[in-house]
């Protein structure tokens, strides 16, 4: 089936967020490369406007819901039942405007957990409930990727290992509508896990990969889930190593029913307009491929 390749936007070029023509101008750059779908968070009121920008380029949106829902604290496992209805109101416009904007792809996340373990079955099963609601409204006519974070270290989100998320799938699986998770390389180092493992493990529920890095360190100032650059020498994977999971994922789904959307997440650091955009696309250039009519203007 199909492997198709991002890029996660908003991260990697902030103000491309509520700056419109900046979040042109990187999809006209990013059309220059093998990149098919952009994976970003932009306000409500301007997700038509973004999703016209991108049909016009013959790119695909998977909508990051989950950016603010973290940003917000949006926990949909939350055990106290208003924070959790507030929580799912939230995601549901969020999930209503995209879907109102052409947006059939949407990311969310599980929220954070609860430090009590005794609570933490009780914040299992409030994340069944609240997706079971957005599948039940949303699921028939749009796609949404929930994606597994660290539980100790950074985010703190409910689920968090392979084997919960990959047992969350399972206890949802009557569900009516199209949900599967992403696997995110940088999440996985965090949890202790092999990545290449645990994408397999998933492989059934998994439909999109972020590839990304991370720096164990606790003393280090981007200690957890700080997505740096893949060439970061104090990056856990190095470029190499992400290369080898990226190809290999790549050659297994395409032998595979499940289509596979797969992509790079840095945060970039620098005050440049454009971000890390040409430091990414340079250091990856195995993955976006050779790129045709690029400017950057005054980055």
């Amino acid at each position: 089936m199909a492997v198709r390749k991002s890029i996660v936007l908003t991260p990697l070029v902030p103000a491309a967020e509520n700056d419109l023509q900046l979040f042109s101008e990187c999809v006209q750059i990013l059309a220059g490369t093998e990149t098919s779908v952009i994976e970003y968070y932009t306000p409500p009121q301007h997700m038509s406007r973004t999703r016209e920008i991108l049909s016009s380029h013959n790119m695909d949106t998977v909508l990051l819901i989950a950016l603010i829902q973290k940003r917000n604290n949006w926990n949909l496992s939350a055990a106290n039942v208003q924070e959790r209805t507030t929580a799912l109101g939230h995601v549901m416009e969020h999930m209503a405007s995209a879907r109102e904007a052409g947006i059939s792809k949407v990311l969310i996340t599980s929220g954070r957990r609860s430090l009590q373990y005794r609570q933490e079955q009780a914040a299992y099963e409030s994340l069944k409930a609240s997706i079971g609601v957005l599948l039940q409204t949303y699921g028939k006519e749009m796609e949404i990727f929930l994606e597994p974070g660290d539980h100790d270290i950074d985010a703190f989100q409910t689920i968090g290992n392979t084997i919960k998320a990959v047992n969350l799938m399972k206890d949802i699986s009557g569900s009516s509508g199209n949900i599967s998770l992403t696997m995110d390389t940088s999440h996985l180092a965090q949890l202790g896990e092999d990545p290449c493992e645990s994408i397999e493990a998933a492989a059934q529920f998994c439909g999109h990969i972020h590839m990304a890095n991370c720096i164990l360190d606790p003393g280090h100032p981007l200690y957890g889930d700080k997505h740096p650059l893949f060439s970061d020498p104090e990056g856990y994977y190095s470029p190499e190593d992400l290369k080898g999971i990226g190809l290999e994922f790549m050659e297994k789904w395409s032998t595979r029913k499940k289509d596979l959307i797969i992509g790079c997440e840095v945060i970039s650091r620098t005050a440049g307009r454009f971000g890390w955009l040409e430091q990414v696309l340079t250091e990856n250039a195995w993955f976006y491929g050779p790129r045709r009519g690029i400017s950057y203007g005054d980055s």
